[in-house]
């Protein structure tokens, strides 16, 4: 068992009692932190112990003894730093000595790798046979040290559980709301712990902050492939639709932009709707395409048009697509040739 203790001015305390490594969470195990102080005559006090039971004080030979008893099954509670005053004649030693627990968590990664721009969410849980006796607090930790609980990184940190039969569930989430080339091959962990008055514990065990609680982000380049549809001009009125295709799970809408170019000119200047003759449709929210209409003085001449698709990502650069073309010449009459 592990020993803490502390001599001076003929006062000597120790703390027998204890596991030699982290108590697992659960486990069928009761166990007696016994402080023994003297010589006598001696009082020995446990100073508010965060859990279990106080015995009453004996002795045997020159010694004190009280025994605190933390029953089975281990609970997060136990967790904490044990002080045992020694007093004697008006002088008092205190030592100390602290419990842990380890806690065993199973990281949870929607399969890598993911496309930029799009969500992602890891859960860390912890299985437990029974209810714990206290909230686990969940915290996650990045390349920029810990994730707050709000922005385009996120992780909600407290899990009081959720009981599905037999078993309790404590779960956190750390969410990407949109995924930037940034967070390529960045790597975040799990850790767990638990808060009371007036220390703050972290559960540490291989199963908890080992290389199970890691999680390497690993983020694909978005490709983005538009298409122009052949175009149809009724009325005066040239209309060609532009279509790419995107990923159900990347956020952020698509944007597009047209161009054009005389042919055989090769440069190619933007079409903006401000340009009398010339109309971009908004592409709403989800929607894979964009519409642009040429109408009026800005219908004569033979002309090559381009359209581009882009994604805005929030914390990095826009994800433009190659350039598409299709070729659409067409008379003054309207006709497309």
């Amino acid at each position: 068992a592990l020993v803490a203790s502390t001599s001076a001015q003929s006062i000597n305390v120790t703390i027998t009692g204890g596991p030699s490594s982290p108590a697992t969470l659960g486990a069928p195990t009761t166990y007696s932190l016994t402080c023994t102080a003297g010589p006598n005559p001696i009082n020995v006090t446990w100073i508010t112990p965060p859990a279990g039971t106080v015995g009453a004080q004996t002795t045997s030979g020159s010694t004190s003894s009280r025994t605190l008893t933390l029953p089975s099954p281990v609970q997060l509670s136990y967790a904490g730093l044990y002080m045992c005053n020694a007093s004697a004649n008006g002088v008092t030693r205190t030592t100390s000595y602290a419990f842990n627990v380890s806690v065993s968590a199973t990281l949870n990664v929607i399969s890598m790798p993911q496309p930029l721009g799009s969500q992602l969410q890891v859960s860390c849980s912890v299985s437990e046979g029974f209810s714990t006796d206290k909230p686990l607090l969940f915290m996650w930790a990045g390349p920029n040290g810990s994730v707050p609980f709000s922005g385009r990184i996120s992780a909600n940190n407290a899990s009081s559980g959720s009981q599905i039969g037999g078993t309790y569930i404590y779960t956190s989430t750390l969410t990407f709301s949109t995924l930037s080339s940034q967070d390529n091959n960045t790597i975040y962990q799990c850790l767990l712990g638990t808060m009371y008055t007036p220390y703050f514990t972290m559960y540490s065990s291989p199963t908890s902050v080992g290389s199970t609680s890691s999680a390497t982000i690993v983020v694909n380049a978005l490709v983005l492939t538009p298409t122009i549809s052949s175009g149809t001009c009724q009325q005066g009125v040239l209309q060609l639709n532009c279509t790419a295709d995107r990923p159900l799970s990347v956020v952020p809408p698509l944007m597009f932009s047209w161009y054009r170019s005389s042919v055989g000119s090769g440069t190619f200047s933007r079409l903006n709707p401000g340009v009398p003759g010339i109309n971009v449709s908004r592409t709403p929210s989800g929607s894979n395409t964009s519409t642009l209409s040429v109408s009026g003085s800005s219908l004569s001449g033979s002309y090559v048009y381009q359209c581009m698709a882009s994604v805005d990502v929030p914390d990095d650069v826009p994800v433009v697509a190659n350039v598409t073309t299709g070729v659409v010449s067409f008379s003054i009459s309207g006709v497309v040739s």
